[in-house]
């Protein structure tokens, strides 16, 4: 897929990122140098303290994952491909969210300086992994509705009360994976979510204080399942199944797929 901002800022799941793909509107496919730039002038830095830079990859014989973990912690360097979609949306999950991504940075490389710089792949890793690429935060200033979401109870969510949820509730996509599959989105792209009640401000809040917020409760969250294991707060999340997220889901039929819309398992 060729560099087309104007087509990106139509994605409802490109939302979070929607500033930034707008700073990058030039005709060319964005590079480090500008994706550095947006970090420096937003101050982004790892728990390290490392000034956030998006560079070159290393040579095949130095991309380690605990390398690439540890240069970004210690050095603030990501490692991005040129021309490359996965990167490009990792580089601008970057710019907004660096609370979370930081946190997600840190605990990794806790896990391999815990292991003398390998660790296998363990519940931990797994969830931050999955949560880094595949993540996102639904917010609602109704809890019923929150509710339905843990539940699985998607066709009542997303149909039986269509309206609530236009009115109650905001899906921000922090995922990088998720967001690569926006340029062809199919139903069973699924998000790992951290579900949120709030007031209804918040709800109301433009989106770069929505993103902010969903960004520092995004950390603790991270924090918490890194110390405690408990990752009650995080449900899943049919991406297709919004509203308005694709004009499939206007017909009720829609939900009664499923492969796509599971029920939870007891």
């Amino acid at each position: 897929m060729a560099w087309r901002p104007a087509t990106l800022l139509e994605s409802p799941i490109l939302a979070s990122v929607h500033a930034f793909i707008a700073r990058l509107d030039g005709p060319a496919f964005p590079d480090v140098d500008q994706l550095t730039t947006l970090a420096s002038e937003l101050g982004l830095r790892t728990r390290s303290g490392a000034s956030i830079r998006f560079v070159a990859p290393p040579s095949p014989t130095n991309a380690a994952a605990s390398s690439y973990e540890m240069r970004i912690l210690h050095e603030g360097m990501v490692a991005t491909r040129p021309d490359n979609w996965h990167d490009l949306f990792n580089a601008l999950a970057w710019l907004a969210f660096p609370r979370t991504k930081a946190c997600i940075n840190a605990w990794h490389c806790a896990e391999l300086t815990a292991r003398g710089g390998v660790s296998p792949r363990g519940p931990l890793r797994d969830f931050l992994s999955l949560f880094d690429e595949g993540g996102a935060f639904a917010v609602s200033c109704d809890p019923s509705l929150t509710a339905l979401l843990a539940d699985h109870a998607w066709k009542d969510l997303f149909w039986t009360r269509r309206d609530d949820v236009r009115r109650a509730m905001r899906f921000v996509v922090l995922g990088h994976a998720v967001m690569e599959k926006a340029l062809d989105p199919y139903p069973g792209v699924t998000a790992r979510t951290l579900l949120r009640n709030v007031d209804p401000q918040a709800i109301a809040a433009p989106w770069p204080e929505l993103i902010a917020a969903c960004d520092a409760a995004g950390e603790a969250a991270v924090d918490a399942v890194a110390r405690t294991g408990d990752r009650r707060a995080f449900g899943a999340l049919p991406v297709l199944g919004v509203p308005g997220w694709t004009d499939d889901n206007a017909d009720p039929a829609y939900y009664d797929d499923p492969r796509y819309f599971r029920p939870k398992r007891r």
